[in-house]
């Protein structure tokens, strides 16, 4: 659980884009689950902070996929590969998002 003081200091933050990700159980199509913390209302809507909420599967669904893809030898499909120190190329490039696949930062 976030406090809320925590989250006045997340949410002061400049160009703040907050992702909520949260592990749900899949029910017949249905997602349940719960938020663990609360958000000061406030704090979100004075300077425009945008939220994002992911579900996600379960364990299970994550592993099972895992399996499938090392079954099926799937493999990701590589835009484009930036070294470390171009790094800030790799993000300017994504940004256009012109892209098609994966962007690496090569270490």
């Amino acid at each position: 659980m976030v406090s809320h003081a925590k989250w006045l200091g997340f949410l002061r933050q400049p160009n703040l884009r907050l992702l909520l990700c949260q592990w749900a159980k899949h029910l017949g199509g249905t997602v349940i689950g719960t938020v663990g913390s609360e958000i000061p209302l406030r704090a979100v809507i004075g300077p425009m902070v945008r939220i994002q909420g992911i579900a996600v599967g379960s364990r299970a669904r994550f592993e099972a996929m895992n399996r499938a893809i090392a079954l099926n030898n799937l493999k990701p499909v590589l835009a484009s590969t930036f070294p470390l120190e171009k790094s800030v190329d790799a993000f300017r490039h994504m940004r256009e998002g012109k892209h098609f696949g994966k962007i690496v930062i090569a270490l």
